[in-house]
């Protein structure tokens, strides 16, 4: 029985976030969820929501945006006339898109327009045929330059059923009605080698496969690296989370939920919490945290 659930949230690097924040609320639509600073006051991380969360992370990548279309990020909206008003404010800015267009390797979505945000993020603004779900993230497109390595890690590590498979792209079906395509390479670019930091497309999956889960990652050529915010004390008891990378190195979290998903702490509380952890551990602050 699939443990994985769905896509529940993801973080893209940026490299200026009053752009981000422009590009993501003002343009785009999403609501303004939640800034998060350093101690220092200088900014860290902006989140924002579609029905998903999607945090914009600091510092960003060195890395140029790819040639290949990936990787790359769907967002849903409800139908075209919301689309088509989001296009309206793109246009005004001079923002280039392309589309709408109908051919997708994606199952499901009438329409599709693509453009890059200002890091260089590479973006689908996506219309499903059906209505449910109609906001949120729609599907993830990831480089591999390991197929078939890479199909049967998804296919048995994370339990995804295969749903389509065309020249050079393999697209996998989860639960929820999300989507994660493998598109071939022969060298897996910068940008996915080098994602940023805390850069990360997070999975949720059920209490009871939590640690099957772990095990069929590391068997099928997945890295396991834990979770270094519960150990700052950042996790309810009764959250179960790892993070981890497919065989290319593309980064992953997956999280089996606390019965009682609360609000974050406020960066005060989360900081003071953070460091008496850490102090505990024999730790102190990185260096970028208090830079």
């Amino acid at each position: 029985m699939p443990g994985i659930k769905a896509i529940d949230h993801l973080a893209l690097p940026v490299n200026d976030i009053q752009k981000a924040e422009h590009f993501y609320v003002d343009l785009l639509g999403m609501e303004l969820e939640m800034r998060r600073f350093n101690p220092n006051g200088k900014p860290r991380q902006t989140y924002v929501n579609n029905g998903s969360q999607i945090g914009l992370f600091l510092p960003g990548t060195p890395a140029p945006a790819t040639t290949t279309g990936a990787p790359r990020l769907g967002i849903l909206y409800p139908d075209r006339r919301v689309l088509e008003a989001v296009l309206e404010q793109l246009k005004q800015e001079a923002i280039l898109f392309e589309g709408p267009v109908g051919d997708s390797c994606i199952p499901g979505i009438e329409c599709a327009v693509l453009l890059d945000d200002p890091a260089g993020n590479h973006l689908d603004l996506c219309v499903l045929k059906e209505t449910i779900p109609d906001t949120g993230i729609s599907h993830l497109i990831l480089e591999t330059a390991r197929p078939e390595t890479a199909r049967e890690f998804y296919l048995h590590a994370i339990s995804l059923e295969e749903a389509l498979q065309r020249e050079g792209e393999i697209c996998f079906a989860f639960e929820s009605g999300q989507f994660i395509v493998l598109k071939s390479v022969p060298q897996l670019s910068q940008r996915t080698r080098l994602a940023g930091r805390g850069v990360h497309f997070a999975l949720e999956v059920t209490h009871q496969s939590f640690e099957e889960t772990v095990k069929l990652i590391e068997q099928y050529g997945g890295a396991v690296e834990g979770d270094p915010r519960a150990a700052d004390g950042l996790r309810p008891a009764d959250e179960k989370s790892t993070y981890f990378s497919d065989p290319d190195g593309n980064p992953f979290q997956m999280s089996a939920f606390s019965a009682t998903r609360t609000g974050s702490l406020c960066d005060e509380d989360r900081w003071k919490r953070i460091q008496e952890n850490r102090a505990q551990q024999g730790r102190k602050l990185a260096r970028w945290e208090i830079e």
